[in-house]
């Protein structure tokens, strides 16, 4: 995967947050609330991604373009369809390094078994199962588990299913949700899982920004 220089990517995920702030002009009261987020795009490495994203935030559903160069991410909102500017980390979307470059190192890992070959759009892949240390990607997350399912005759990742709790702060959310589009902010620990599936190795792909 460390040799890939582009790819496209079909993300399906779905956190649920119990939430402990007061929000959604409600007072400081401990709910559920389920939050499946979909993204289909283009990934340039090192930090260039193109695509939709979709999210349901309760009764509000957001359906959005949105491009990710560096360290800047560009969003059209939902209202008016204009492109608007913010800074990555305010968006909470990964990096496309993120999404591809699992830990090499075994040590990493615990549990690890194979659990049997399956065959992903035509290509044989082995699939592999493993608990992650939480620490690989952030003091914010933990009990990690993966399920991977690798070409056997090309090595790349073909689907990489993800689960585990993570930390979500109403910060990171604001630019994305309630500064941009008057949606609510939420915010507490989240359960979460996440199926990537990754398609169209190293084809073409300009990504530029939308705006000046």
């Amino acid at each position: 995967m460390q040799n890939v220089e582009s790819f496209h990517a079909e993300v399906d995920a779905a956190f649920i947050v119990v939430q402990t702030e007061a929000s959604f002009r409600m007072d400081e009261e401990t709910f559920g609330m389920e939050f499946p987020i979909l993204f289909s795009g283009d990934f340039r490495l090192p930090d260039r991604a193109k695509g939709k994203l979709l999210i349901s935030l309760g009764i509000v559903a957001l359906e959005m373009d949105i491009v990710t160069i560096g360290e800047h991410a560009y969003i059209t909102n939902p209202e008016t369809g204009a492109w608007e500017e913010y800074p990555l980390f305010l968006t909470g979307l990964p990096d496309p390094y993120d999404l591809m470059l699992l830990p090499a190192q075994t040590g990493r890992y615990s549990d690890i078994q194979v659990v049997k070959d399956a065959t992903i759009d035509g290509i044989q892949t082995r699939h592999i199962r493993a608990n992650l240390r939480a620490s690989v990607l952030g003091g914010s997350y933990d009990n990690l588990f993966l399920d991977i399912w690798i070409g056997k005759d090309d090595g790349l990742i073909h689907r990489l299913i993800m689960s585990g709790e993570t930390d979500v702060d109403e910060q990171d959310s604001a630019g994305l949700a309630s500064g941009a589009f008057g949606a609510a902010d939420f915010g507490g620990k989240a359960e979460f899982t996440m199926t990537i599936d990754y398609t169209n190795f190293n084809q073409p792909v300009v990504i530029e920004p939308p705006i000046p």
